[in-house]
């Protein structure tokens, strides 16, 4: 387990995940750290699943969104993952928000979103990954 002021980041054993809780809203720098220690544990347990649990969050600032869909969601999809499953905050995300999580979803990595953590946790437990 890793954290940072954050975020706490671990591999979950029971659904083969890196496992990514945000404890209060990142500035950039925070949320690059989390997602390169999510990085790390994809390549060092050699896993497909990416489980990332939005619910202290209400939104994400522009530049977080711009990283993830330049820099991380093209890293993340070489180091393997194939399904990420986001559990999102019950506050209404911006329209700006929901407009950059769609960009991001043409990415070749399944994505879904979710309202309840045990939701997402059983549609991650169920695919195969090679």
């Amino acid at each position: 387990m890793q954290t940072g002021n954050s975020y706490l980041i671990q591999y979950d054993d029971e659904i083969e995940a890196v496992y990514l809780e945000w404890l209060h809203p990142p500035d950039l720098q925070a949320f690059k750290s989390a997602h390169f220690d999510g990085l790390y544990l994809l390549q060092e347990y050699k896993l497909c699943r990416w489980l990332e649990n939005r619910q202290r969050l209400h939104d994400l600032s522009s530049d977080c969104h711009i990283w993830a869909r330049d820099e991380w969601f093209p890293r993340a999809a070489k180091s393997g993952i194939r399904y990420l499953a986001i559990v999102l905050s019950q506050l209404p995300l911006s329209p700006v928000s929901i407009e950059q999580i769609s960009e991001m979803l043409e990415m070749d990595v399944i994505t879904d979103y979710f309202d309840e953590m045990v939701d997402a946790r059983k549609w991650l437990h169920h695919p195969y990954c090679e």
